[in-house]
């Protein structure tokens, strides 16, 4: 029961990015909503695409990603290219029955009720460093099967590769992939999540 639900949470916290829908996100610099639809410039972060307001903001985190590196983890979390497998405070599994916390267009899970009160009770400022302060811990960039790529991960679904964990749309992805990993580790990402330009809060 407790596998149908987590699936069933996760499910909705990290649905299909869908570039025909409008999807309104947030801009990294100038932290005001866009429709990535609408022609705004956008760029590669982390083997993924994030979009911004203006040029000019593009311009100014091609030179200091580092200060704006949360709000570009919260856009790839808007955008489901970023997904969440454990509570971002206590980095530990989900719990479905605690439910989730809406936060700027995403819904995000929690372990336990404490750590759920604790994000509730936060600002919004404080509550980015809560959501990414440990963010390699807790989220992956990995949103897709690195065996059907086009389908998105199930966070039950996992297996070890190399010391990391890798996830799967189904288990028979997962048996293919540990039959023969080096026929598809070329689709898992290559990059790493950075680490917080200041420190998490306590």
């Amino acid at each position: 029961m407790r596998t149908i639900l987590l699936s069933m949470m996760f499910l909705v916290m990290s649905s299909d990015f869908s570039f025909g829908k409008d999807p309104l996100v947030t801009c990294p610099v100038l932290e005001k909503s866009i429709l990535t639809t609408k022609g705004h410039p956008s760029s590669a972060y982390l083997g993924k695409q994030i979009w911004f307001g203006t040029d000019e903001a593009k311009e100014k985190f091609a030179k200091d990603q580092a200060s704006h590196r949360d709000k570009a983890l919260l856009q790839l979390f808007q955008t489901s290219q970023l997904v969440q497998f454990a509570c971002p405070i206590d980095v530990s599994p989900l719990s479905p029955e605690i439910g989730t916390v809406d936060f700027m267009g995403t819904k995000v899970g929690f372990c336990c009720k404490s750590c759920k009160e604790k994000f509730e009770k936060a600002n919004d400022s404080s509550r980015l460093q809560l959501l990414f302060g440990k963010a390699s811990e807790a989220f992956t960039l990995q949103s897709h099967c690195p065996v059907s790529t086009k389908d998105r991960v199930d966070i039950e679904i996992t297996a070890q590769h190399n010391k990391k964990w890798i996830y799967f749309s189904n288990e028979k992805a997962k048996e293919l992939f540990i039959k023969d990993p080096l026929k598809y580790v070329a689709n898992l990402p290559n990059v790493e999540i950075p680490l917080p330009h200041s420190k998490p809060v306590k």
